[in-house]
């Protein structure tokens, strides 16, 4: 009697295999929404050669606020391309702070020591922060403070420890 192929390798015959060969888009669609509508935080889940397999995300205010301005939509260019590239080969999870202040958690979607793709959880502000980051000030661009603080406090309220125990896939696949 043998037992089922249990690896990824026996699974897929040594062949290279992407997460979205795995996964049904669809399901994985309603699992980001019905997590972005319990924790209230945007939520995308990219295949590690960078295809979005699901996306529950909403923009926020802040960003179409400091995306009005050429330094502002250089920054927040700069941080959502690395959140999209930051490396999870050696650390499975990583956040990462945009120049608003705001938060992601980026955790690597692994099966059989593989690194398939990751869970992009964010922006939201950590409760704790006083608000929006000091390094705006560095921006060279006309920000309204009280726009600012205003747009700030509509991002997702979750501290920065809830973000990272509770987002979905929480664990590591392995």
């Amino acid at each position: 009697m043998t037992q089922g192929a249990s690896t990824l390798d026996e699974l897929t015959m040594g062949r290279a295999v992407e997460l979205e060969s795995l996964v049904d888009r669809k399901a994985l669609g309603e699992l980001a929404e019905s997590a972005r509508k319990l924790f209230g935080v945007s939520l995308r889940i990219f295949s590690k050669s960078g295809a979005l397999l699901a996306d529950a995300s909403v923009r926020p205010s802040l960003y179409a606020y400091l995306e009005e301005f050429k330094p502002g939509q250089a920054a927040v260019a700069s941080t959502i391309s690395a959140v999209k590239t930051v490396d999870l080969e050696d650390d499975p999870e990583r956040e990462l702070t945009c120049v608003s202040g705001a938060h992601y958690v980026v955790k690597g979607i692994n099966y059989d020591g593989r690194l398939l793709g990751r869970l992009i959880l964010g922006p939201y502000r950590d409760p704790g922060d006083a608000g929006p980051s000091p390094e705006l000030s560095k921006l060279e661009a006309p920000l309204d403070a009280a726009r600012l603080a205003r747009e700030w406090t509509e991002l997702p309220g979750v501290s920065r420890e809830r973000a990272r125990r509770r987002s979905p896939l929480a664990g590591r696949w392995t």
